[in-house]
């Protein structure tokens, strides 16, 4: 049995990347905040909105640390149109951090979004959702119902989830 102690590691001995710390490659969670939604289905308008249960007024522990949050989505058009469109800004202390849509022909989903952010200090800023509806009421989606429920045409309460998780990385 042998015994290798490292410091770095290069990843591609013909790339011009510099060698990785290994303090880089670990994380230690210093404060979580978690939360589930189970208000019903929520009906958007074409304003951006903050998504209900999709958002956080947090307060960094650290100002050196980063922020992950997890936000796991159902979502489904509505009854009346076959196809539906949406969207998605989120934010972290009230920057923009990046867009997207969702869209689709019957749409009904459940998908997870995971954004990660540096700290903004230890002073409560809000993380999270905003989203707009294409049209009032019509090619819509709408977070937290089914379309489908069981092979039928059925409306039923789904429950949307976060996870907010504030680490450390290792070293620093």
């Amino acid at each position: 049995m042998s015994t290798l102690i490292t410091d770095r590691i290069l990843l591609d001995p013909n790339s011009d990347i510099a060698p990785i710390p290994l303090t880089e490659l670990g994380y230690r969670v210093v404060k979580q905040a978690r939360a589930t939604y189970d208000g019903g289905q929520w009906n958007a308008n074409t304003t951006y909105n903050w998504v209900p249960g999709m958002f956080n007024d947090y307060t960094p522990l650290l100002a050196t640390s980063r922020i992950r949050m997890t936000c796991m989505i159902p979502y489904a058009r509505i009854t009346g149109s076959s196809h539906c469109i949406s969207h998605w800004i989120f934010y972290a202390n009230g920057l923009e951090q990046g867009r997207h849509g969702v869209s689709g022909q019957h749409h009904e989903d459940m998908r997870t979004y995971i954004w990660d952010v540096a700290s903004w200090g230890t002073s409560s800023g809000r993380i999270g959702y905003q989203m707009r509806c294409y049209a009032d009421d019509n090619h819509e989606v709408r977070p937290y119902t089914t379309q489908y429920w069981d092979g039928g045409g059925s409306n039923q309460t789904c429950r949307g989830q976060y996870v907010i998780e504030e680490y450390s990385i290792q070293g620093v």
